[in-house]
């Protein structure tokens, strides 16, 4: 029996991600806007967010709280089934204003929209 190793698993994920997740503009766009900002580049791999997608699509979730975003990048796979229903909502929770931000200047376009998104997430 083989043991399973780093590399085995790395070869893995890079056959999934490859081989079985189209390219997404989104999802594309959101990790360029994460380098651009100088965020860690600890976002999802693309096979894990595809199983996020189908976790979420199989339980018919109609409600999603992430907690802790970063950039958004596994946000926008919780979105996607969610797009497909009537009446569903996704909240994101960052403990870091900054990072909400994405690390950018504090324009008064940003600072409005941090304002809306709170203000979203306590109606809900």
């Amino acid at each position: 029996m083989s043991s399973y190793t780093l590399a085995k698993a790395t070869a893995i994920d890079a056959y999934t991600n490859g081989h079985l997740i189209p390219p997404d503009p989104a999802l594309e766009a959101a990790l360029k806007n994460n380098a651009s900002a100088n965020l860690a580049a600890i976002d999802v791999a693309p096979n894990r967010g595809k199983q996020l997608y189908l976790l979420a699509k199989m339980l018919k979730a109609k409600r999603i709280l992430e907690i802790g975003t970063l950039g958004g990048y596994s946000t926008i796979w919780f979105a996607k089934p969610l797009v497909q229903q009537e009446k569903s909502s996704l909240s994101r929770l960052s403990l870091s204003m900054q990072r909400l931000l994405g690390r950018t200047s504090q324009t008064r376009g940003s600072r409005m929209l941090l304002r809306l998104k709170l203000i979203l997430l306590l109606r809900l």
